[in-house]
């Protein structure tokens, strides 16, 4: 044989080299997605506590998006003091609820579960989100958090393109490179927003 020569290997020998380890390593990688899966389900299963949502006006409209057991109720009264209200008026409504997304709530990577509805409750303190670049101009949204007051000036407001709002939600934009090259604008009690950020788009 020539040293140019290239040894074929048996059937044998190359389907237990290649073919068999790259089954082994599908295996592997379902196993630790099944983990994560099973981590996320239990953290959603162990979620409680409660959400509002309330429409400004001379009635206001509130419901509570109740958590408990796995389930979500959207009910006329809270079952657990609210960690967290979302204030708007009829006009910023109306607006949302026809097809804008503000950073919170919907993402499935960043889910409501009992993790992250226990980093919401040590917050304390009302944010401003105002989005930009929309048509008709721009969007904001109160949050308040725990029992903070709900008029006044907000502790933070943050200020973002919707368009990043998109690519953060996609996993398309890391929120802390959104902030460094300024997509991301803050102002008011910049440790509170950190904190706030932290909770809500990490």
């Amino acid at each position: 044989m020539s040293a140019d020569a290239v040894q074929v290997p048996s059937l044998e020998e190359f389907l237990t080299r290649h073919i068999a380890p790259r089954f082994a390593e599908q295996v592997k990688e379902l196993e630790k997605r099944r983990v994560e899966i099973e981590r996320q389900l239990a953290d959603l299963q162990a979620a409680e506590g409660t959400i509002a949502w309330e429409i400004q006006g001379p009635e206001p409209i509130v419901r509570y998006a109740n958590f408990s057991s796995g389930q979500m109720r959207i009910e006329s009264e809270p079952t657990h003091p609210p960690v967290m209200t979302i204030v708007q008026t009829p006009e910023q409504w109306a607006r949302f609820a026809t097809g804008l997304s503000i950073p919170f709530g919907t993402d499935p990577r960043r889910p409501l579960g009992k993790s992250r509805l226990d980093r919401i409750k040590t917050l304390m303190g009302s944010v401003r989100f105002v989005l930009t670049g929309l048509e008709g101009g721009d969007l904001s949204c109160l949050i308040v958090f725990g029992d903070a007051p709900k008029e006044g000036e907000a502790r933070v407001t943050i200020t973002l393109p919707m368009s990043a709002v998109a690519e953060i939600q996609h996993g398309k934009l890391d929120p802390q490179a959104a902030f460094m090259q300024g997509k991301i604008k803050l102002a008011g009690d910049m440790g509170f927003a950190m904190q706030v950020g932290m909770t809500l788009l990490l």
